[in-house]
């Protein structure tokens, strides 16, 4: 009995050993070689100016991930992992652009690991790229929301500013008058790190500024370069009084487009509508057309079966380049 149960033992120890040195050897095959990679790159520039787009090229051997860090606020490597983090380069180039001046450590991180993250290497390749601030350009001007129904764009050249503002605007069914004397602003700079004065003071966006007057914009870049932007007020030309047989039509602004505004005129049931005369006036425009031709208040006629669009434009007495043009559109009807 006894014999015959190490003759069993014995021919599964016998067994077993193969399947144990097989095991061995299938871990073993199993391990990964992971390298440790050498991390090289390259940059297109190391002196740039704010906002101006950097070109990181991976140069090293192969790696699984290579990370640049730019080096400025949430990309420096001695604060990762943590407050910073890296860029993920994609097929060796990644891109960046720096938002304020200064001198940033650079860094390029190249990564091997092996499976579910394990056994990792890596090596790491830095320099240095020093980003000066001279931009002085304006990115918007914006008069705010006040009793508009949307804010209103001024027009930002690299010289001036242009505010165009219509002379009312309909709220809630009501034409309000704007009051171009009280308007608080909204400035954007292309770069973070400029600052702003109105008149030589510095500029709040509390504030209600007065367009009538002038004024200029002036924007100090981080390296202490100055531009400044006369602002320029212009009014979108409308009728102030329109008129067809004896009978005052009713203007009417739009609530959202403040380049148009409309009139409404009602004659009565008998009146042919296709020869009437108006007779109009507008403070602001110094050409009215229809489709391109001159219109002259009280002369010539016109057919309102269809609703006629006029064209006014607004011109600057002292800057005759810089205009403003608007739409009135008129409707008669008979009653």
């Amino acid at each position: 009995m006894i014999s015959s149960v190490k003759s069993k033992i014995k021919t599964f120890l016998l067994f077993l050993a193969p399947c144990l040195m097989l095991l061995s050897i299938t871990s073993c095959s199993d391990e990964e070689n992971i390298t440790q990679p050498q991390a090289t790159f390259s940059v297109s520039a190391t002196e740039v100016e704010v906002n101006q787009t950097v070109t990181f090229t991976y140069t090293g051997t192969d790696a699984r991930q290579v990370v640049i860090f730019p080096g400025d606020e949430g990309h420096e490597y001695e604060n990762a992992p943590g407050s910073s983090s890296g860029l993920v380069m994609s097929k060796g180039i990644g891109t960046y652009s720096y938002k304020r001046a200064g001198v940033y450590r650079a860094v390029c991180v190249a990564t091997n690991y092996g499976k579910e993250g394990k056994d990792e290497q890596f090596c790491i390749a830095e320099t240095t790229i020093t980003v000066t601030d001279d931009d002085c350009r304006l990115r918007s001007v914006t008069l705010q929301k006040d009793l508009y129904n949307k804010e209103l764009a001024a027009t930002v050249t690299s010289d001036h500013v242009l505010i165009a503002l219509p002379q009312k605007v309909n709220v809630n069914n009501r034409d309000i008058a704007i009051k171009p004397n009280a308007q608080r602003i909204a400035i954007e700079t292309m770069s973070t790190g400029a600052t702003l004065l109105w008149n030589d003071e510095p500029f709040d966006d509390k504030t209600k500024y007065d367009l009538t007057v002038e004024n200029i914009i002036t924007v100090t870049a981080a390296s202490g370069v100055q531009k400044r932007y006369p602002v320029y007020l212009i009014a979108y030309p409308a009728f102030e009084q329109y008129t067809i047989n004896g009978v005052k039509g009713t203007i009417i602004f739009s609530p959202y487009n403040y380049e148009r505004s409309f009139v409404s005129v009602t004659l009565p049931k008998s009146t042919d509508l296709t020869q009437l005369t108006p007779t109009f006036a507008s403070a602001d425009a110094q050409t009215i057309t229809i489709d391109g031709e001159p219109q002259t208040s009280g002369t010539g006629t016109l057919d309102f079966t269809t609703p006629v669009t006029y064209r006014l434009t607004n011109r600057l007495e002292a800057h005759p380049e810089i205009t403003c043009e608007s739409e009135v559109v008129v409707s008669v009807t008979v009653k």
